[in-house]
């Protein structure tokens, strides 16, 4: 059996270890941009329900609460439900059936009337799929309003990142791993000829 020589053997271990950091260094930045794109997203999200919150009737009647529901979740383009404090809801934009219901259970509930602000990503049984939950405990309304988002838009530009880093991660690094296979064979060739 033929034993491989120095440079061989040399390229065969850094290509190894070359395609391992490219590969960790895909999932460190995978890891990285989910968390970028939460952050992102509960920033851009709490800004709005800030804004709902200065605009947020006085009223807990039907009557002025789903008219406003409505409007506003038109302009948002997010699922907005207003609760009274003990987590009865009054205004739901997707959902008029849970009107009169307590969400007091609910994590980003619970957690946003100990600490003003919560968010948390569950499924949804009242929609059927994966949703950004966000709830704003407005203190001087004694109200809270939650937005939600379907996740599946946060995913859809992660994948789309994902795929530009992997090109970037894979590709390169593929090129780079042929020219130096091109210049292992040369300088292996050149050492023959001596």
């Amino acid at each position: 059996m033929k034993r491989l020589s120095r440079i061989w053997k040399f390229y065969i271990i850094s290509t190894a270890l070359f395609a391992g950091l490219a590969t960790v260094a895909g999932f460190v930045l995978q890891m990285d941009l989910r968390n970028r794109l939460r952050t992102d997203l509960e920033e851009q999200v709490f800004t709005l329900a800030r804004v709902l919150a200065k605009v947020l009737p006085d009223s807990t009647d039907s009557s002025v609460m789903i008219p406003w529901c409505w409007e506003y979740h038109e302009a948002a383009r997010v699922r907005i439900t207003v609760m009274e404090d003990s987590g009865k809801v009054i205004c739901d934009s997707n959902e008029g059936s849970i009107i009169g219901q307590s969400r007091q259970n609910r994590p980003e509930i619970s957690e946003a009337m100990t600490r003003g602000a919560a968010t948390a990503v569950r499924y949804s049984e009242t929609l059927g799929g994966d949703l950004f939950y966000a709830a704003l405990f407005v203190r001087e309304k004694g109200k809270i309003i939650r937005l939600a988002l379907p996740m599946v838009e946060a995913k859809d530009i992660e994948n789309e990142v994902m795929i530009f880093l992997s090109l970037i991660l894979y590709v390169i690094p593929f090129v780079a791993i042929v020219i130096s296979f091109c210049f292992a064979r040369y300088v292996a060739s050149g050492s023959k000829l001596q």
